[in-house]
C-alpha cells in the first residue's frame, strides 16, 4: 500500500492503512506474519492489494511478458522453454519481496 521500505521504517505508525490491516490480519491468525487468511471474503480484497503490487513489479523487471492473473493463478505464454523458466525466476523472486511463494503441487503445464 505504501511500499516495503516505508511500512518497515515506520512500524508503529497507525495512521498508514497498510499498519492497521497488517495489524488486524496477525490478531485474526494468532499473531503469525507470515501468509493470508484463507476463506473469508476479505480474503480476496488483501490477495488482491498485494498481488496488483505484484503486478506492477513484475511488469516492471518483465516487459515482454504476455498472460493474466486471476486472484492468485496466473498463466502466461512463451516462445520458448527457457524463457518460461527466466519468467518463473522473476516472478518467485518478486513474490519473495512479498514473503509469498508458488505452489509447487500445482502443475506447470506445456503447450505447443
Amino acid at each position: 500500500m505504501h511500499t516495503k521500505p516505508t511500512a518497515k521504517l515506520n512500524r508503529k505508525d497507525k495512521t498508514l492503512a497498510g499498519n492497521v490491516l497488517d495489524e488486524r490480519i496477525r490478531k485474526s491468525q494468532d499473531d503469525q506474519t507470515i501468509g493470508i487468511p484463507i476463506s473469508p471474503d476479505t480474503s480476496f480484497i488483501i490477495a488482491e492489494t498485494v498481488l496488483t503490487a505484484f503486478d506492477k513489479l513484475l511488469v516492471s523487471k518483465y516487459t515482454a511478458l504476455r498472460g493474466f492473473r486471476y486472484i492468485d493463478d496466473m498463466e502466461f505464454g512463451f516462445g520458448t522453454y527457457r524463457e518460461a523458466q527466466e519468467a518463473l525466476a522473476q516472478v518467485r523472486d518478486i513474490l519473495r519481496e512479498f514473503e509469498l511463494s508458488t505452489n509447487d503441487t500445482k502443475h506447470l503445464a506445456t503447450r505447443q
